[in-house]
């Protein structure tokens, strides 16, 4: 059983603008959950940026926290939290879906040769690593993120483009998929799946599965 499909809110956001800007920001932690030992960084990694060093900390400070929406979010941000929270092995996979479903292509690839994360965050909002048309800046990233009920992590991900109808502020008004069709939260046609296992106080990454959809 999972926790109904959320859309990533504000306040996950907000709170790694916080650590990335340098901000502080109050996380209260329960007395009685003791603190995770952080999956390690590979032996003779690059040299951490600022930014990185921020984002595992905000990382850190979800998993303490059990918030999955900062967790993906700290996750999407930064290289340097991939690597470390990143099974040794990801699957990776490329699925059919409709009309009918097949596996088209899969593969287990290394951690340390992981590189192609489909999702990016910029400036505050999730962003494709890759557009579907290159250089499309208008192009952006939802997610739908359950939990089940022995802590593993579904994350959803759907291309969209905003209409730009809004009265200002974060919103960017209404979102539709590529093929023109309104965004609905939870709905079958998303364009890949990523799945993360509890491990060592938090989560890993264990899984990217991408869809395909017609013909």
């Amino acid at each position: 059983m999972t926790t109904p499909h959320i859309r990533l809110g504000r306040a996950a956001l907000a709170a790694l603008a916080c650590a990335i800007s340098g901000s502080s920001l109050a996380v209260p932690v329960a007395a009685a959950d003791p603190v995770p030992r952080p999956l390690p960084l590979p032996p003779g990694g690059t040299r951490l940026s600022e930014s990185d060093r921020l984002s595992l900390d905000a990382a850190s400070a979800a998993c303490r926290n059990g918030d999955k929406d900062s967790f993906v979010a700290a996750f999407a941000t930064s290289a340097a939290v991939r690597r470390r929270y990143s099974a040794p092995i990801v699957a990776t996979s490329l699925r059919q879906v409709t009309p009918t479903y097949r596996v088209l292509r899969q593969a287990r690839v290394p951690a340390a040769s992981y590189g192609d994360f489909p999702i990016r965050m910029v400036d505050h909002y999730f962003k494709p690593a890759k557009p579907v048309r290159p250089g499309d800046k208008d192009e952006y990233v939802l997610l739908d993120i359950n939990q089940s009920q022995s802590n593993q992590l579904s994350v959803e991900w759907t291309r969209v483009h905003f209409d730009g109808r809004t009265e200002g502020g974060d919103d960017l008004g209404r979102a539709f998929m590529l093929d023109g069709k309104p965004y609905v939260s939870g709905g079958v046609r998303t364009d890949g799946q990523l799945l993360f296992e509890p491990a060592a106080g938090c989560w890993r990454l264990v899984s990217d599965i991408r869809h395909k959809h017609g013909g």
